[in-house]
Parts: C-alpha cells; sequence; structure tokens
C-alpha cells in the first residue's frame, strides 16, 4: 500500500480503522493518523516512509490545534507575531472538532519506520519538494521500486541533514521605470542547509529487503 501526500494520512486512518496490510510506503504523507503503530490494524507490517527536506507537506506533519499559534509564529514575518495568537483562536474556533485537527505524525517519526532516503535526480540535483520523488531514476523512485519488488534500499540518515524554515516574505522594490513599487512574496517554505550529497561520493546505507 502506498499513500501519497492526504492519501497517506488516508492510508493511516484506513489502518488505524481495521485495514490490514503487509507492507506500506508513506510519501511525502501528510501524516501517520497514529502515534504509535500499535494502534494500526497489522503493527507487524513493514513500515517505510520518505519526505523531501524541503517539502512544503512537512508544516502539516506532527502538527495540530495545540499548537497553531507556535507554527504561526514560525512561519509569518516577526513583525507579525503579535497577531499568531487571534489568529490561531479563530481558526481553532471555527473548526468544527479542533481536537481532530491534524494528521498525526510525520510517518517517518514513528517507531518501527524505515526512512528512505529521497536522494537526487539523474542528473545530480537533490529530489526537492511534494512531488519528486516519482522523477524516473531518482533515488527516491529507485527506492519505491525496490521496497515494491523486495530489492535493495537506500536508507536516510537524517543526521547528516538539516533545513530551516523561512517565513512568509514581502519585499517591494522601487523600479528604475515607473512609479509603481514591484512588491515580491514569497510563502513559508522549508530550506535545506546541509545534505551529505554535498560530497560527490557519498553513499547512502543500503538495506536488503530479499532477505527479510
Amino acid at each position: 500500500m502506498l499513500g501519497h501526500s492526504y492519501g497517506g494520512s488516508i492510508v493511516g486512518s484506513a489502518e488505524a480503522h481495521g485495514m490490514v496490510v503487509d507492507r506500506v510506503v508513506h510519501v511525502a504523507s501528510a501524516g501517520a493518523y497514529v502515534r504509535d503503530v500499535a494502534d494500526y490494524a497489522s503493527p507487524s507490517a513493514e513500515r517505510f516512509a520518505m519526505t523531501a527536506y524541503d517539502d512544503p507537506v512537512r508544516l502539516a506533519q506532527g502538527h495540530d490545534a495545540a499548537d497553531s499559534a507556535t507554527r504561526l509564529r514560525a512561519m509569518l514575518p516577526a513583525a507579525l507575531d503579535p497577531l499568531a495568537p487571534a489568529v490561531a483562536g479563530a481558526a481553532v474556533a471555527v473548526a468544527p472538532a479542533p481536537a481532530a485537527v491534524g494528521h498525526g505524525l510525520g510517518p517517518g517519526l514513528l517507531p518501527g519506520v524505515v526512512r528512505l532516503d529521497t536522494g537526487v535526480q539523474v542528473d545530480g540535483r537533490l529530489v526537492r519538494g511534494h512531488s519528486g520523488m516519482f522523477a524516473p531514476g531518482s533515488t527516491a523512485w529507485r527506492n519505491l521500486l525496490a521496497v515494491m519488488t523486495r530489492g535493495r534500499v537506500q536508507v536516510l540518515q537524517p543526521g547528516l541533514w538539516s533545513s530551516h524554515l523561512d517565513p512568509l516574505g514581502v519585499e517591494a522594490h522601487l523600479p528604475t521605470a515607473g512609479p509603481d513599487p514591484v512588491v515580491h512574496v514569497h510563502l513559508p517554505r522549508y530550506v535545506i542547509d546541509r545534505t551529505p550529497y554535498a560530497d560527490p561520493g557519498y553513499r547512502a546505507p543500503t538495506l536488503d529487503l530479499g532477505r527479510g
């Protein structure tokens, strides 16, 4: 069973409500729906997860109504920090079931889940974004194929990666011609600070699924 994005949380919900599986892959999943695989119908199933370090889906993973103010502060410019509690409070108030907001932890953080390396494209560039892992020939694409065929997967080494959340940005520039300023806006985004693939000789550790 493979679930991508919101589909990953649907897979998690289905498992929590009785769906039985033998192998699951969460690809850039919005969340695992639960906080422990023991809450799934088949807790002993083989489980894998991958999410690129700059994937915006990370804004959803592991977050719910309880930390909405903190998350808003992280995503907004510092000048707007005083607005975060009010905006978060309003969002919680209009939610039909505030306790149910969110999709659970990122699947890769659940004990027993193998985190797969998203790696690089065939041209050596990092696999990035929310759907880059489906590019044929990429590390991520080969990992997905290996899970399905019980081949050899490349395993993520999270200690060799780092990233930070760049908040909402708004910049205005006065053009050399014309009276109107040009406004550039970028949404909150994750920026990769460190990757083992900066070393051309780096090879992620492997796990042979054919050996059980």
